[in-house]
């Protein structure tokens, strides 16, 4: 079977995530965040970004002949024009997160997927915690995010322009 080319991947491999989500609305503490996630269990997932904007992760490594498709995999980032990446500092942290979890860590905000009926300008998203496999992985993960976020960022423009 063949992929498409909106089902390319771009960046795939395993990450630690935090289990469980947080939403909240624009302007929380990311400090808060990481304290509340403290007593969450690490999971390792297998993530893959696929060129048309999805950063979808799976309990295992899906098949070598996966179509692209979301099959048994959770959508994190539906579009990574519409998520922010950030990379977790020292601020952000306390005595009970492991030092080189930092080093290799970033989160990922995403709008949420939870549909609300109500509107009072607050924006819901989902922060998660993601540490990857070294400093090698993580500039890739980060250099891959950025440069499909921009690529795709500047398709959206030139196409309104």
């Amino acid at each position: 079977m063949s992929v498409s080319s909106n089902n390319m991947i771009v960046m795939q491999g395993s990450m630690m995530k935090k289990k469980g989500g947080t939403s909240s609305g624009e302007g929380s503490c990311q400090r808060s965040f990481l304290l509340r996630s403290i007593s969450l269990k690490w999971v390792t997932r297998y993530f893959i970004l696929h060129q048309d904007g999805r950063l979808i992760y799976y309990k295992d490594r899906p098949s070598k002949h996966s179509d692209g498709s979301n099959d048994g995999g959770t959508v994190l980032c539906a579009n990574v024009a519409d998520c922010d990446i950030e990379r977790v500092t020292a601020s952000d942290t306390n005595s009970a997160v492991d030092p080189s979890h930092v080093a290799n860590s970033f989160f990922i905000t995403a709008p949420s997927t939870t549909s609300s009926s109500s509107s009072h300008g607050s924006t819901k998203t989902t922060k998660t915690l993601l540490v990857t496999n070294g400093p090698n992985e993580y500039k890739q993960w980060i250099l891959s995010f950025r440069q499909l976020r921009a690529s795709m960022l500047h398709g959206w423009i030139m196409r309104r322009g």
